[in-house]
């Protein structure tokens, strides 16, 4: 009886071990590749529990974008400055079939990466000068243009390395961007290259300045000659109103005299004596004198009255 349990726990053993050994599962974050020893059969891309033969080895592919950042590295610009430079790539696998054959393992992918995208890199900042990539104007900047044909370069290279030039389908891997991250100058020339941005920024708010005194001193001459106007405007006015006002004076003068030439007289010299006469002044006068006739001959005049 005993050795029929063992016969029993043996077959159930075993038909587990080839259970496992004939289906395995897949997630949906992977791609698996069935291989009959070392040789690609079969891609399985969709998820759950799929079938194979016990003498076949699956070989799953993360499907999911990949991230590989690249360490800093110096590179010349065409006017012979130096920057040290970031870069990170974006990529997936592609075909799992030619990755398995070009490349073999995910791990693999960094390095090579790295050759490919560093010398396509040094090559599209040597057509660049400094100022080209570094410049104030975010619009003047050549980083967008050097990230894309970073990205075309290394596209075909990796397409000519791995005979698929003629098929992008068949890519191995499918690189989806890549990009600087940081651009920074190197340690001994820090110095020189802050003081070179200060100058120019100091050269440049001098420009604004000047500017700025053209412009205001524009403006005061505009401004002045506008005062100018209005003011001859309003003095050209005033001279009419008091030209206008002295006539009608005049007129007024002219007609009181007619009416009353007599009094006429003696309101003037009424006004005479206001005007030159006050308690500080003394006048001499001959008795004959015109101021002193309204005093001697008052009477004369009030008896007209």
């Amino acid at each position: 009886m005993v050795v029929r349990w063992w016969h029993v726990t043996f077959a159930v053993l075993f038909l587990f071990l080839l259970l496992k050994l004939m289906f395995f599962t897949l997630d949906e974050r992977y791609v698996a590749l069935v291989t009959c020893f070392g040789k690609p059969v079969r891609k399985v891309t969709s998820a759950g529990l799929h079938f194979k033969l016990p003498f076949e080895t699956v070989v799953r592919f993360d499907r999911r974008l990949q991230i590989t950042e690249i360490p800093a590295r110096e590179l010349l610009t065409r006017d012979k400055k130096s920057l040290v430079v970031e870069v990170f790539s974006c990529w997936h696998i592609n075909d799992p079939k030619r990755f398995l054959e070009a490349i073999g393992t995910v791990q693999s992918v960094p390095i090579r990466l790295e050759d490919i995208i560093v010398s396509e890199l040094a090559a599209q900042l040597g057509k660049y000068t400094l100022s080209d990539i570094l410049t104030v104007d975010s619009g003047k900047s050549k980083l967008e243009e050097i990230n894309q044909e970073v990205l075309k370069s290394c596209r075909e290279r990796i397409r000519r390395e791995y005979g698929v030039e003629r098929d992008p389908s068949a890519d191995p891997i499918k690189l989806v961007d890549v990009r600087i991250r940081r651009l920074n100058f190197p340690e001994p020339t820090k110095q020189s290259v802050y003081e070179r941005m200060k100058a120019e920024r100091q050269r440049q708010a001098k420009q604004y300045r000047a500017e700025g005194k053209e412009k205001a001193m524009k403006i005061r001459s505009e401004t002045d000659k506008e005062v100018a106007r209005i003011l001859s405007e309003a003095y050209k006015e005033a001279e009419r109103i008091k030209g206008e006002a002295e006539a009608k004076a005049m007129s007024i003068y002219a007609e009181a005299y007619k009416r009353d030439p007599e009094f006429f007289r003696f309101l003037r010299t009424l006004e005479a004596y206001k005007k030159v006469l006050n308690d500080k002044t003394t006048v001499i006068l001959s008795a004959d004198s015109e101021l002193l006739k309204l005093l001697t001959e008052g009477d004369k005049v009030q008896k007209k009255q």
